[in-house]
């Protein structure tokens, strides 16, 4: 396949409906006007590059390693999705509410997401310590393909608010009778990003010059 059009009549890998991939592929169909159902095959458990290898799917809704394991394959990039500036209601951190109210637990979320935060500024402001972090823990040693995962990367926000726009729009794709019994703010609770925004902690681990390593 060479280009985006190609694709209509094969198979798309996802990891699952109700995941992110899932939620770009109905997303591309809608844009393409292709029916799911009729015009593409959406294939559960087949965004892997060995899926793609194998042949067991034509093209996939690729993840940062994908991504990046695919272009070392030399398989071509039909569409960057990045360029339809969509919103998309992605990774977030689950806990039950009833949990959170508890002060001790709360305390216990507040510090997990500061060191979430120093994590995504340490990703963000050295290149070479999250490469060798791709080493160590995840045995990347080709230092060409981990640049690449490092670079698609690059999109997370300093300021991890939730998707508010994302959100909204993933209820409306997954409409029902059941998501309608819900508001948007029934699916975050951003208290805890506003609380250390505020009180000036994400800006004060940006307050040096970013290095430049490679």
């Amino acid at each position: 396949m060479e280009q985006l059009s190609d694709l209509k009549g094969k198979r798309l890998g996802i990891s699952s409906i109700e995941g992110n991939s899932g939620y770009v592929a109905l997303l591309l169909a809608e844009r393409m006007s292709w029916d799911p159902i009729q015009d593409i095959s959406i294939m559960q458990n087949g965004n892997n590059i060995e899926a793609l290898r194998d042949g067991r799917v034509d093209a996939l809704i690729a993840s940062d390693r994908e991504y990046a394991a695919a272009l070392n394959e030399g398989f071509p990039v039909l569409l960057e999705t990045s360029s339809w500036g969509e919103p998309l209601a992605g990774n977030s951190v689950h806990v039950a509410p009833e949990w959170l109210q508890d002060p001790n637990n709360r305390d216990i979320a507040l510090r997990f997401l500061k060191a979430t935060i120093e994590g995504i500024a340490l990703f963000h402001q050295d290149r070479t310590l999250a490469l060798n972090v791709l080493e160590k823990w995840h045995g990347i040693t080709d230092r060409e393909y981990a640049n690449k995962i490092y670079e698609n990367g690059r999109w997370i926000p300093r300021k991890p608010y939730p998707c508010y726009d994302g959100i909204v729009k993933t209820m409306a794709r997954y409409d029902s009778l059941e998501m309608r019994k819900h508001v948007p703010a029934d699916f975050y609770d951003d208290s805890l990003i506003r609380e250390l925004d505020q009180s000036g902690f994400i800006d004060n681990l940006y307050n040096s010059a970013e290095p430049t390593s490679r």
